[in-house]
């Protein structure tokens, strides 16, 4: 069993892997302003309450997006696991190369997310994409030859709607949910149906755009907590899986551990 982080800017989620199957999760908050101890004794509370300890895991793996973090979380990994943890690079065994100047620039949750989906989905001569929807939504592509050929970032579906109601005074803040129908009828209606019908449109837009450049149609796996609320309104052919980075994570630690 492997201790799996992942370090995001919203939230850091902690999952038991047994090679990609879950044991245990958790999600906890990520305070850049915490100390290492208090990460510590959070972590070790969390898995404490899952009925495990340090001496249950062979190693653990983390990736991050926020840098001030990484070391704090690593530190308290290897101070859990008793070894130190791998972090996700791109120098790593992940199973596709690169074919852009500067994958080092390249986001560790994407990387994670296209290792997973070329190890689970992957067909011969076919494109992957990768979706994931969380604080940004992120679309990440690998060609027909397994190369990274790049991306898109955009502002995540929850980001626009705390941007719209803060810039907008007759806007409310609202929680996300699934549209009754198309065109909305209150002003809450409205912004609902359509920060995730137009989300999803422009999804299925994108898709297109990709498919034509590369060639042919990819297979495309989307992933991130808010796709439950998209997915019922696209268009295009996506294979969902929720647990796509911790999977990510247990596959890039087989290969290179």
């Amino acid at each position: 069993m492997i201790l799996a982080l992942d370090i995001g800017n919203t939230n850091i989620c902690i999952g038991a892997m047994e090679g990609t199957r879950i044991l245990k999760f958790a999600r906890i908050l990520s305070r850049r302003q915490a100390t290492g101890t208090e990460y510590l004794l959070q972590l070790r509370s969390v898995l404490g309450k899952a009925g495990l300890k340090g001496s249950d895991f062979e190693g653990s793996i983390i990736t991050s997006v926020v840098p001030q973090l990484t070391g704090l979380l690593a530190d308290t990994c290897q101070e859990i696991c008793g070894e130190e943890p791998l972090l996700v690079s791109h120098e790593m065994n992940t199973g596709f190369g690169f074919a852009i100047d500067q994958p080092q620039l390249v986001g560790r949750d994407r990387l994670v997310d296209l290792a997973a989906a070329l190890e689970l989905y992957g067909q011969p001569d076919t494109p992957v994409v990768t979706i994931d929807l969380g604080t940004a939504t992120t679309l990440s592509v690998l060609d027909s030859q397994r190369m990274f050929r790049g991306g898109l970032i955009i502002p995540g579906v929850q980001t626009s709607l705390t941007a719209l109601a803060s810039r907008a005074a007759q806007l409310p803040p609202i929680p996300l949910d699934e549209p009754r129908q198309l065109l909305g009828e209150t002003p809450v209606d409205c912004m609902n149906t359509g920060i995730v019908n137009g989300t999803a449109a422009m999804l299925d837009g994108l898709m297109e755009r990709i498919s034509a450049q590369m060639g042919r149609e990819p297979v495309c796996v989307m992933t991130g907590g808010l796709s439950k609320f998209i997915l019922p309104c696209c268009k295009h052919k996506y294979i969902y899986d929720q647990d796509l980075l911790l999977k990510g994570l247990a596959i890039l630690y087989s290969k290179n551990s």
